[in-house]
């Protein structure tokens, strides 16, 4: 019995050998998530795997595990590249140092600190990756927990996630991570999936092997002036405000602010709640306040950004037109979202301006959608902060049968 059983080690040792290496890369701020993230990578049925977790200046809790190495940078790299809606800084420069310094296996991955792996994430990834071995990486569907967007695993915006894919080696030997902007969002690691899916091809497992958002997001810890996007309390909030839980959201946005009176976000849709529930006075005070934060920033270098100032400028009672007259110029529609929103900058930026072209928009906008969603309440508000604007009142009603005007 003694020599089948080392016999039988024997084999497994020769099997676990032939089996390719793959290193999983996780870039953390110490976020206590971290701990799910690390033991769904311990679950995997997968064993010959390396788990580099790395602190983005901060020393990463120790996660033992002998398969694991755990160090931190001694200074924030992430805060050195900001991006539009992560002005506080994003992964992607240790993503890339990672890339260009650790020893890799034959397939790598990423694992943010807040997602969770599928315990055959890694068996399944690598299974697909031999059995299609002319394709460079393979892209499987996500259970976004957070935004309730449904990731499918293609390389396109929407579509996939830093977490849900898996590279050959040679990618990274031949495609650099790309650098965050501050004019735009960080969606680097679209950019990188779709360089990657173009150069040496993909494949996919539409089935959903990683939970996104599978524990709160909260704030990060470089700071910041967050004006296109917040975290998730401020992002739950917003969703309540447009179902009618008008008071609710306002609690849950004056806690936000609390903890971080530098999220531009929050405030802003705090002085929208406020305006939909008619009170304006309150809600210009606000929308000054912003006007004050947002002017703290490059602003100019985004078309939403500088629409956003006009708007909050002509509540206040000052000169608008420089901001709405940059904003439409520099938007360039490329897709049905920007058509929406240069149509919308005009309809508020000169209230002459038609309405059919947007309603003909809308036309071919899902009305279940998020998107419409979204459309009813920016009008809603517009009306509200900007009464007897007749093109917005068509746009209100238009949209929302409903709307009491």
């Amino acid at each position: 019995m003694q020599t089948v059983f080392k016999a039988q080690k024997k084999q497994m040792g020769i099997t676990m050998k032939n089996k390719p290496m793959v290193t999983v890369i996780t870039v953390t701020l110490n976020r206590p998530s971290l701990f799910h993230a690390c033991k769904s990578v311990d679950n995997q049925t997968y064993k010959n795997w390396h788990h580099y977790v790395i602190g983005d200046g901060v020393l990463p809790n120790e996660l033992r595990n002998k398969k694991r190495s755990v160090f931190g940078f001694s200074r924030s790299y992430g805060k050195e590249e900001p991006g539009l809606n992560m002005p506080d800084g994003t992964p992607n420069p240790i993503q890339r140092w990672a890339l260009n310094n650790l020893k890799l296996g034959d397939y790598f991955c990423f694992l943010d600190d807040d997602n969770v792996y599928d315990k055959k994430f890694i068996e399944k990834m690598v299974s697909k990756l031999q059995s299609d071995s002319e394709k460079g990486i393979v892209l499987c569907g996500v259970d976004d927990r957070r935004h309730l967007q449904d990731i499918m695993g293609r390389p396109e915006p929407g579509n996939c996630d830093n977490s849900g894919v898996m590279f050959c080696k040679k990618v990274a030997d031949t495609i650099e991570f790309p650098h965050a902007l501050i004019n735009k969002n960080v969606t680097q690691d679209v950019e990188y999936i779709q360089l990657s899916a173009k150069k040496f091809d993909w494949c996919n497992i539409p089935e959903k092997l990683v939970i996104f958002g599978s524990a709160p997001n909260i704030p990060t810890i470089r700071g910041g002036i967050k004006l296109i996007e917040s975290w998730e309390m401020p992002i739950l909030a917003y969703r309540k405000m447009k179902a009618g839980d008008i008071d609710s959201a306002i609690k849950d946005f004056l806690n936000a602010l609390e903890l971080d009176s530098r999220d531009g976000w929050s405030l802003w849709r705090l002085a929208e709640a406020y305006a939909v529930q008619g009170q304006r006075f309150e809600s210009k005070k606000l929308f000054r306040k912003w006007i004050a934060l947002a002017e703290q920033t490059e602003i100019s270098k985004h078309h939403y950004l500088s629409f956003c100032l006009g708007m909050a400028k002509e509540i206040s009672g000052q000169n608008p037109n420089k901001f709405y007259n940059r904003a439409i110029k520099s938007i360039v529609p490329t897709n049905h979202n920007d058509k929406l929103s240069k149509e919308w900058y005009q309809i508020v930026a000169n209230h002459k301006h038609t309405t059919i072209k947007y309603k003909q928009l809308l036309q071919k906008t899902d009305k279940t959608s998020e998107k419409y969603a979204n459309a009813i309440w920016k009008a809603k508000v517009v009306n509200s902060m900007m009464p007897n604007r007749q093109n917005i009142i068509e746009i209100y009603k238009y949209l929302d049968g409903n709307a009491e005007i």
